[in-house]
C-alpha cells in the first residue's frame, strides 16, 4: 500500500453509547492484527519482515495503515440522516484524507481478509455475516462502504433529502452507477424486477448465466398493418375476461414520430374504441405505453374506462401482457414478465366491457390509423385472463418449446410469423383466423429471427468475501422485512415510505439531479469536537 493514502472511518451515530465502546476497541485491535498489517506492507513476508515486529507494532509498521476513525453525531431533534451526516464530515475533514470507508457503528469486522487498504472503486465490504445470514437484498451496499473522495465528490456524495431509517444507499448506488464508478461481475436479473421502475428489492434473483431467448418478428415501417377479419369464433374474445400479449421493439424518430392520448399508435388493437397496447408518446430514449380498455356507459357509472400507462426503452425489446379479469373488475399488466405497479392509475371498472363487433390489428389501431414503426412479434389474444405463471411463462419460452400444454387454454389468435403466404399471415390458434397484411413494402425484409438476452444487467460494487458481526439484533431481517413492506401504501414507518417515494418518483425519473442535491450543499452546525478513546468525536445539528 502507498502510505501516502490516508483513511477515514466515518461511523454516523445517535444514541448507541455501548455500541460505540464496543465498537472502537474492536477496530483498533482488528486493525492491528498482524495478518490485517500485512496487507499493508506489501509484498513483504513474514521471514524478511520479522513475526515479532509485526506483533509489536512498532510504529513503522503501524504507519503502513494510516487512518483515523471519526464518530460523527446528529446532536437535534430532527430525524436521523446518514447521509447528511456523512457529506458534513467529509466536508470538515482536510484533503489528507482521501479515501473513507462509512461503516455502521453496529458492525465489527471479524476475517482478515475484510482490508482496509486504499482501492481505486467502490467497494461493498459488509457482504457476509456470521451466522450464515445472507444480504437482506441484492442491490444492498449499506453497512460498511470504501469510496475515495475523488469518487466521491465526482458523484456529489450521498442525498441529504433521506431522513430517518432507508433508501439513502440506494440512491448512492444511483449515482454510482450513472457515473460509471463500479468495477464489477455483471449479474442479470431473470426475474425483470429491476426493470420496473417501482419494484420489491428483496425479489430481485441475480444470476450470473444469460437467459436467451428467439422468435420470429414482422416489421411495421409505419404504412403496413395486419387486419383480423372479425367473425364468429373470435367475435367475444374481448366481451369477458381476456388477455393480449406481445414482443415489440420501437424504433421511432422522436423528431419526427408523434402521438398523444387521443390519437395513439397501436401496437395490438381492438378497432373502434382501440382496447389493446398501446404508444402515447414518443421520446428520445423511451415511448410511454398504455393498455387500455373501455366499457359501456349506464345510467349510474360514465366514463368508467381503464388503462395503466408506463415506460419503455427505444429500440429494445419488451413483452407486455394486458390482462383484464372481468370478474374481479380490475386491470393486471406485466413488463417483461413482472407485474407493473398500477398506483395512481384507474385499473379498475364497474361497467360491463364494450361490445365490439370489429376487426383486431396488428401494428395499427385500425385501417391507416395509428401506426406502428418497428418489430412486433408473438401477438396474441386469450378469451381468459392469464395467471402469473402463464404471463412468466408466455415470457420465458418460445411456445414452440411448451406447446401450451401449462396453459389453461389455447390463445384464441397467435401469430408466430412463421407462415407468410403472398399478403396473408397465418393463425397458429385453433381458430385460424389468418390475417391480411396491408402496405407492406416488397422490397423490404418483413420477417426476421432475433435472438435476445432475457434478464436486466444488475452493476453493484465489488463486495469483499468477509465476515461481520453484528451488534443489532435481527438488523439484517428487519432491512429485509422493510425493504419488502416499503412499497405498501399503509406501511407504518412514514419515513422509510416518505424515502421510497422520493427516490422511486423523483430521483429515478431524473427529476431530481445528484449535481443539485449532495456535498455540494450540505448545510450544517458545528457543535463540538473531542477525542474519545481511539476516535474522533464530531457532534452536528441540521
Amino acid at each position: 500500500m502507498n502510505s501516502s493514502h490516508k483513511l477515514a472511518i466515518i461511523v454516523p451515530y445517535r444514541d448507541r453509547q455501548k455500541q460505540l465502546d464496543v465498537f472502537i476497541p474492536h477496530m483498533k485491535k482488528f486493525l492491528s492484527r498482524p495478518a490485517q498489517l500485512e496487507w499493508y506492507v506489501g509484498n513483504l513476508s513474514k521471514e524478511s519482515y520479522g513475526e515479532d515486529r509485526l506483533r509489536s507494532r512498532s510504529s513503522d509498521v503501524d504507519t503502513h495503515l494510516d487512518y483515523d476513525i471519526f464518530v460523527v453525531e446528529q446532536s437535534d431533534e430532527y430525524p436521523f440522516n446518514r447521509g447528511m451526516l456523512i457529506n458534513s464530515c467529509v466536508k470538515i475533514l482536510p484533503p489528507e484524507y482521501d479515501y473513507f470507508v462509512f461503516q455502521d457503528i453496529d458492525l465489527l469486522p471479524m476475517i482478515d481478509s475484510i482490508r482496509y487498504a486504499y482501492e481505486e472503486h467502490p467497494l461493498h465490504m459488509a457482504a457476509h455475516f456470521e451466522g450464515n445470514v445472507k444480504l437482506p437484498y441484492f442491490e444492498y451496499i449499506g453497512g460498511c462502504l470504501k469510496i475515495t473522495r475523488e469518487n466521491f465528490e465526482k458523484i456529489n456524495g450521498f442525498s441529504n433529502e433521506y431522513w430517518g431509517w432507508g433508501i439513502e444507499d440506494l440512491d448512492l448506488l444511483t449515482r454510482m452507477r450513472n457515473n460509471n464508478l463500479l468495477e464489477s461481475q455483471t449479474y442479470y436479473d431473470n426475474s425483470n424486477l429491476f426493470e420496473n421502475s417501482r419494484y420489491n428489492y428483496v425479489d430481485v434473483s441475480p444470476s450470473k448465466f444469460k437467459m436467451k431467448r428467439e422468435f420470429m418478428a414482422f416489421k411495421f415501417g409505419g404504412k403496413s398493418y395486419i387486419r383480423i377479419l372479425n367473425n364468429d369464433r373470435i367475435s367475444d374474445i374481448t366481451h369477458g375476461s381476456f388477455s393480449m400479449s406481445a414482443w415489440f421493439k420501437p424504433e421511432f424518430d422522436s423528431k419526427i414520430d408523434k402521438c398523444n392520448k387521443e390519437n395513439p399508435i397501436s401496437i395490438l388493437s381492438r378497432a373502434g374504441f382501440h382496447t389493446g397496447i398501446q404508444v402515447i408518446k414518443i421520446q428520445e430514449k423511451y415511448v410511454l405505453v398504455r393498455c387500455m380498455g373501455f366499457t359501456e356507459d349506464n345510467n349510474e357509472v360514465y366514463n368508467d374506462n381503464f388503462s395503466q400507462e408506463f415506460k419503455v426503452p427505444m429500440n429494445k425489446w419488451s413483452q407486455v401482457c394486458f390482462i383484464v379479469d372481468d370478474k374481479k373488475k380490475e386491470i393486471q399488466v406485466y413488463l417483461n414478465g413482472v407485474l407493473m405497479d398500477g398506483k395512481n392509475q384507474k385499473i379498475t371498472y364497474k361497467n360491463d366491457l364494450k361490445f365490439y363487433d370489429t376487426s383486431y390489428f396488428i401494428g395499427s389501431s385500425y385501417e391507416n390509423t395509428g401506426n406502428f414503426i418497428g418489430w412486433i412479434s408473438e401477438p396474441c389474444w386469450f378469451d381468459y385472463s392469464l395467471t402469473k405463471q402463464e404471463v412468466k411463462l408466455l415470457y420465458d419460452k418460445n411456445p414452440s418449446e411448451h406447446s401450451w400444454t401449462h396453459f389453461y387454454d389455447e390463445p384464441c389468435l397467435y401469430f408466430p410469423f412463421n407462415q407468410i403466404y403472398n399478403n396473408f399471415v397465418f393463425d397458429s390458434s385453433f381458430n385460424r383466423s389468418h390475417g391480411v397484411i396491408h402496405n407492406f413494402d416488397t422490397n423490404s425484409e418483413l420477417v426476421k429471427e432475433f435472438e435476445i438476452n432475457l434478464g436486466v444487467e444488475i452493476e453493484v460494487p465489488n463486495r469483499l468475501n468477509g465476515k461481520f458481526k453484528c451488534l443489532t439484533k435481527d438488523k439484517i431481517n428487519n432491512i429485509k422485512r422493510n425493504m419488502k413492506l416499503a412499497s405498501i401504501d399503509y406501511f407504518e414507518d412514514l419515513d422509510l415510505k416518505e424515502n421510497y417515494e422520493f427516490y422511486h418518483e423523483l430521483v429515478k425519473e431524473f427529476k431530481v439531479m445528484s449535481a443539485e442535491d449532495g456535498l455540494s450543499n450540505v448545510s450544517f452546525k458545528l457543535l463540538g469536537e473531542k477525542k474519545y478513546k481511539n476516535a474522533k468525536w464530531i457532534q452536528l445539528a441540521f
